[in-house]
């Protein structure tokens, strides 16, 4: 797993070993970012379930201002601070572990917003109408911000509710990829 584009393309990252983490792939993650295309400079961005950080990541090499990393797994908190070390990144960064469903709760009552949130959580969880429901409700994403989510082809994300639209949707072998916008 690299880094495609930006200030550190190339680079590898750590990753883990087994089947317990889903790594987003890098033919994935390149489609993800052509279509975010600019949006990405000078970005605020969230990664949710973010595993080795790889979203994140990219998105810092691609020039966001900043990124918060969430995961529940200590495992992926150590990978993603190893990552982020080698690539000289961490004072840009916060890492934090906890469940990312409680953790976007928690930021919705603060008023901080980012202005693309990735949201990648394993394929067997069902946490995309929670997810959806708590952006729509709150000012989390900012107006016009972007929601990345990411999923098995065999699931469906589910109702969009309002305030949230639906841009497009891909499909890249067994993953799919929402990308929604807030529309207030």
């Amino acid at each position: 797993m690299r880094i495609i584009a930006g200030q550190h393309k190339g680079r590898q990252l750590k990753s883990f070993k087994g089947t317990d983490i889903r790594p987003t792939s890098d033919r994935v993650r390149e489609a993800i970012f052509n279509v975010l295309g600019e949006s990405i400079a000078d970005s605020t961005v969230l990664d949710l379930f973010c595993g080795t950080g790889a979203l994140g990541i990219e998105a810092l090499s691609r020039g966001a201002k900043s990124v918060v990393f969430v995961d529940s797994s200590s495992r992926a908190v150590d990978i993603v601070k190893s990552n982020l070390e080698m690539i000289d990144c961490l004072s840009k960064t916060k890492i934090i572990k906890s469940d990312a469903v409680r953790y976007l709760r928690r930021k919705a009552t603060e008023q901080e917003q980012f202005d693309i949130i990735f949201c990648d959580p394993p394929y067997r969880d069902d946490v995309y109408g929670s997810v959806l429901d708590i952006i729509s409700t709150n000012s989390v994403l900012s107006p016009h911000g972007v929601l990345v989510l990411e999923f098995a082809v065999s699931k469906e994300m589910g109702i969009v509710p309002e305030g949230i639209e639906l841009i497009k949707t891909k499909i890249y072998g067994d993953t799919k990829v929402s990308f929604l916008c807030r529309c207030k």
